[in-house]
């Protein structure tokens, strides 16, 4: 799973991806049809077919989710909160096997701080 803290974020990393050649889904609330996130859903929790073993997706697609083998999440960016990476990372390891929880950030003089302090102020 690799979440993304935005639509926007998520449909450039699909993208970028893209461009090597994996076609990974992405799962978000403007995802067409509730049916067609539905059944994107049950696609990834192995209950529809094709299945699919890669998502993107924002923090609202693991909210409830109870999947079992998920061996690897990563954060693209920053979670927009401790509460956010809580739910993120618990994700991984449901099964209590072994897994992995990465966070990816920009660098020095990056837009991280700024997303994030723009968040802070909506929240607040």
């Amino acid at each position: 799973m690799i979440f993304v803290p935005s639509a926007k974020a998520g449909e450039e990393l699909k993208g970028k991806l893209a461009e090597f050649g994996l076609d990974i889904p992405f799962y978000h609330s403007r995802l067409g049809t509730p049916f067609k996130r539905q059944e994107l859903q049950k696609r990834f929790q192995g209950e529809s077919l094709p299945a699919v073993d890669h998502i993107i997706c924002t923090n609202a697609f693991g909210m409830g989710l109870d999947i079992p083998n998920v061996r690897l999440v990563i954060h693209w960016q920053q979670s927009a909160s401790v509460e956010d990476l809580l739910q993120e990372f618990g994700r991984a390891g449901r099964d209590r096997k072994p897994s992995v929880s990465v966070i990816f950030h920009e660098g020095a003089g990056n837009s991280d701080t700024g997303r994030l302090k723009f968040m802070a102020d909506k929240t607040v």
